[in-house]
């Protein structure tokens, strides 16, 4: 199975940013449940992320507490 979720590019970010409005904080809490939740039911071994910044990302966050979940980062 394979899924390629699009998003803003400033949710991804697992620290919210300073200047996040009410919306950035519920599309960064929806993001965060449907990552987490589609790497529950299925057996998802990689996750690779475009992220080219030095902050961790939700994506890469899950993946590490899943524990065996690969993640890497895919920036071109």
């Amino acid at each position: 199975m394979v899924y390629v979720v699009g998003c803003n590019h400033g949710i991804q970010p697992v620290a919210p940013d300073p200047f996040d409005n009410d919306q950035a904080k519920q599309q960064r809490a929806h993001f965060r449940e449907l990552l987490s939740n589609l790497t529950s039911k299925d057996d998802i071994q990689f996750v690779g992320e475009e992220w080219g910044c030095p902050k961790k990302t939700i994506a890469h966050a899950i993946a590490d507490e899943k524990g065996d979940i690969v993640w890497e980062n895919i920036n071109t």
